[in-house]
């Protein structure tokens, strides 16, 4: 993990300020159960924040360094997912079975990917990386009762206890019984057992029923979530409705792919317009890539189920946040952490398989390993650099201005981080960015008002806080 050691020096940077610096009920017993209470479904997230508050205040070192860990046991986690799966496919002597390789290679490009660092070097997303490890592990446990009959019954309750905690991790952990599913579809099941397959599945999804009606239908507070602290989010502009959000979502999938695949511009808030047509064409372009996957899947289901789970799982791991439920940020790189998995599954598959249809010819394997060296170099480096960019708010907004330059938002965080590091031309000059931009953006003329009350032009202070008033009023 030398590509994350850089991340070690990091500090709090946007939501973390929220998160952890500015959460008036982490580091006191008598708060705990307000904390949890707040916001209920990512209860486990803020335990771990209570715990790392307790042990070391506001030293960010020892919340990356349990971020990192989490990540390096998802890392194991996903290397002996994919061993168990192997091991299916070689006790039912599928034509599809790949070789021991595959764990490996997936686990390895899962572990030092660049798309990753969102997820594990920007503090707030540990509930992100600490859903998926209970996600993933809950799936190991119930491939192990399905492995070892003469355990079946404590491997499923581990299956089970560990969907729960995913449940009170975070909402995209409500995919898990799918995620069983398909599983089932692709390693287990054949006609006849399809009725027995779905009745091995079906506490799955009676659970994740049940809790979610407890967390989000019927919650135990009133006001519900987010009535102590709000959700660790990031609004700016007006609502979206379903449809648009929907629309938007193809290209939004259809650039985590390319992420995926070619990981270059990447950056914390992006610029990416609401699509208001199916007739654009990045609608039409993305629609054309989802649906070429889902061909792909299906037609490799009877060749390589590998690909095809894969490839499901990509698509179910971001049914919550890719599809008909509207959040105002249509695109962040840390919501394709989990769907990873299953891209880097289909992936490894495919690399697998040809070096196994090149088993005889040495030359070629060999070539074919060299790439692979060299992707995880590439991969590896870029990470590294990646994190530099998340060492502080100046660097990560700096970064974020040349990739999104016509977003308010960008300009306002990063005159913001000017001003807090003493840059104050900077600083003037990007909120005066941000209200060309965004002429209605109050914080940015109340900062406006303080920087020139503080350089002794009164009259400019004055006509900036009537404007703040005027926006206040309306």
């Amino acid at each position: 993990m030398i590509s994350y050691h850089n991340a070690f020096s990091a500090g709090f940077v946007f939501d973390d300020v929220v998160t952890v610096v500015g959460n008036p009920y982490l580091g006191n017993l008598e708060y705990l159960g307000y904390l949890l209470q707040a916001q209920p479904g990512r209860a486990i997230g803020y335990l771990t924040y209570f715990i790392n508050f307790g042990q070391a205040g506001l030293n960010p070192f020892w919340y990356h360094a349990v971020n990192v860990i989490i990540h390096i046991l998802n890392a194991l986690v996903v290397y002996y997912f994919v061993y168990l799966l192997q091991r299916v496919t070689d006790s039912t002597r599928k034509a599809f079975s790949s070789n021991q390789f595959l764990p490996l290679v997936v686990s390895i490009l899962f572990v030092s990917h660049p798309i990753q660092t969102q997820a594990v070097t920007y503090i707030s997303q540990r509930f992100t990386i600490l859903a998926a490890f209970f996600y993933v592990s809950s799936l190991v446990f119930y491939l192990r009762s399905k492995l070892y009959p003469s355990r079946h019954l404590i491997n499923i309750v581990i299956s089970y206890l560990l969907a729960i905690c995913a449940f009170f991790t975070k909402e995209i952990s409500f995919t898990l019984p799918f995620a069983i599913s398909a599983i089932e579809l692709c390693f287990f099941v054949r006609r006849p057992q399809v009725k027995k397959s779905f009745i091995k599945v079906l506490p799955f999804f009676v659970i994740s029923g049940f809790i979610f009606l407890l967390l989000y239908v019927f919650p135990a507070t009133k006001g519900g979530i987010g009535k102590h602290i709000p959700l660790p989010t990031m609004v700016q502009g007006s609502s979206i409705s379903r449809i648009e959000y929907a629309r938007t979502q193809f290209p939004v999938v259809a650039t985590y792919v390319r992420l995926l695949f070619l990981p270059i511009n990447q950056v914390v808030d992006y610029d990416f317009p609401i699509v208001k047509s199916v007739l654009e064409n990045r609608f039409v372009i993305s629609a054309f890539v989802i649906i070429a996957l889902i061909i792909i899947s299906l037609k490799a289901y009877n060749k390589n189920r590998f690909v095809s789970f894969g490839i499901f799982f990509f698509f179910i791991a971001l049914l919550v946040e890719s599809s008909i439920i509207p959040i105002v940020d249509v695109i962040f790189e840390h919501r394709v952490y989990l769907p990873s998995v299953g891209f880097f599954i289909a992936v490894g598959s495919l690399y697998v398989h040809t070096l196994n249809r090149f088993r005889n010819k040495n030359f070629l394997r060999s070539g074919l390993m060299i790439l692979f060296v060299f992707v995880l170099g590439i991969c590896s480096y870029t990470t590294f650099q990646r994190n530099f960019v998340w060492q502080n708010e100046y660097t990560l907004w700096s970064d974020a201005v040349v990739k999104s330059p016509r977003k308010a938002r960008v300009h306002y965080n990063l005159g913001v981080a000017a001003a807090e590091v003493g840059k104050w031309d900077q600083a003037e000059k990007e909120l005066l960015r941000t209200i060309d931009l965004e002429p209605r953006y109050v914080k940015a003329y109340q900062n406006l008002s303080f920087i020139y009350e503080r350089e002794g032009d009164k009259n400019k202070a004055i006509e900036f806080k009537k404007i703040v008033e005027g926006l206040t009023k309306k």
